[in-house]
């Protein structure tokens, strides 16, 4: 099955490569086509050369699934130029700040919010910015708290508490912008 997907994959980029002059092109291929295949091989063999950040948009979750499988097995190849860790999967929104604090993306994002309000203070005031920023820390850490007791537990209170500093959190960080 994969030789099957190796080759369609190659075709896939073969007619990119011979057909297509540089730039964003929207192709129309038919199921199974080798599409997740090839973006999962692009993503995680190709694209981080030239890119830092990826966002793959899916509308169907089965799409979101087969995505996520593709990337999953380049992940683990040998060719791959990213790690597990630098890959979030948001599948709907009441579990994308639970990945993100589980997988530790969450920490990275708040180190790049604290690097960018310490190059901003050169330029002036940052104490808006330094207030929010706390802000959003405390509840992310009171909500990790809560992340890590739920694990050991299925306590409908506990699951209150972390519905609503989740949404507490997502506030925080929209005040933040």
């Amino acid at each position: 099955m994969d030789d099957y997907k190796t080759q369609l994959s190659n075709h896939v980029e073969n007619i990119f490569k011979t057909y297509v002059k540089p730039g964003l092109h929207i192709c129309d291929i038919a199921t199974g086509g080798g599409k997740s295949y090839t973006i999962g091989n692009l993503t995680c063999n190709y694209y981080p050369q030239y890119f830092d950040r990826i966002i793959i948009l899916c509308v169907q979750k089965k799409l979101v699934d087969g995505m996520n499988r593709e990337i999953d097995r380049s992940i683990n190849g040998k060719n791959s130029l990213i790690k597990p860790s630098d890959k979030l999967v948001i599948e709907n929104n009441s579990e994308v700040i639970k990945k993100a604090i589980k997988e530790k993306s969450f920490n990275t994002f708040l180190e790049e919010i604290e690097k960018e309000i310490d190059e901003q203070r050169v330029n002036g005031n940052t104490k808006r910015l330094k207030y929010s920023y706390n802000n959003i820390k405390k509840i992310f850490e009171v909500l990790s708290g809560l992340l890590t007791t739920f694990e050991n537990s299925n306590n409908e209170y506990l699951k209150n508490q972390i519905k609503e500093n989740e949404s507490n959190l997502r506030k925080a960080i929209r005040d933040f912008f």
